[in-house]
């Protein structure tokens, strides 16, 4: 079964080519020590939530664009033996390869397995994601006073 890391941030949106430089470098890295994929996404209707959401939960200021990204391992083991070669690597280091955005804001490495398929269904990505978003949810009702789980 297919393991997911995730990330979500907010880069400046005048940051979008440093951002696809700094991905690409990023990924291929990513992928030399094994990793399946690595996708990005660039936010494109990404509104704000009345408990949560990706803009609130990564404090998106109004000149910035949510990115959603995952990287998608053959099994959590692969992902395992892999991760600390991964930050090791010289090319990972911020001076390489700076992050055009604060990565104190950025929620990482956000561990789901996923489909045994490889992830070849978008449907169940959808659902990956579905998922995630109901248990943020959820826990912020928790913690919100006056507020109901469903």
């Amino acid at each position: 079964m297919t393991y997911i890391d995730g990330f979500v941030a907010a880069v400046p949106t005048a940051n979008r080519e440093k951002f696809k430089k700094h991905a690409d470098e990023a990924a291929a890295i990513f992928k030399e020590y094994g990793a399946l994929s690595v996708v990005e996404c660039w936010g494109d209707d990404v509104p704000d939530g009345k408990i949560t959401s990706f803009p609130m939960a990564v404090q998106r200021k109004d000149d910035e664009t949510v990115v959603f990204s995952w990287i998608v391992w053959p099994s959590k083991e692969a992902r395992k033996a892999a991760w600390d070669k991964v930050m090791a690597d010289p090319r990972m280091k911020p001076e390489e390869n700076p992050m055009p955005f604060d990565g104190k804001r950025m929620i990482q490495r956000v561990h789901m397995h996923g489909a045994p398929d490889g992830l070849q269904s978008g449907r169940h990505l959808q659902n990956v994601i579905h998922k995630f978003h109901h248990r943020q949810d959820a826990r912020l009702r928790r913690q919100v006073p006056g507020s109901r789980s469903r």
